[in-house]
């Protein structure tokens, strides 16, 4: 991420990376509909292949996708049905109106 919060690149692969300037990726999309109808006539790119990460179909497309530094301090993947029953549970010891 740069100091504009412009995203530059997206790897699942760490070792390569400086641990002092990487970050977890927590995946919180928004999109413009005309922008959705773009990107799924994009082909998908080599990098989204190799990488298996859709947002690199953005970022070889020329557009931007910007981040924010997360405030919270649980960052839980939910990618099954056990996940999101672990979130829910922590959800409901740590949001009193949940």
């Amino acid at each position: 991420m740069n100091p504009e919060n412009l995203v530059k690149d997206f790897s699942r692969d760490i070792n390569h990376l400086e641990k002092a300037k990487a970050k977890k990726h927590l995946g919180i999309y928004a999109y413009r509909v005309q922008f959705l109808r773009q990107f799924i006539d994009w082909k998908q790119s080599v990098n989204e292949l190799q990488r298996n990460l859709e947002q690199m179909r953005v970022l070889d497309n020329n557009h931007l996708i910007s981040a924010r530094i997360s405030q919270g301090e649980i960052h839980l993947g939910v990618d099954t049905a056990s996940d999101l029953a672990k979130a829910v549970e922590i959800a409901k010891k740590t949001d009193e109106h949940f």
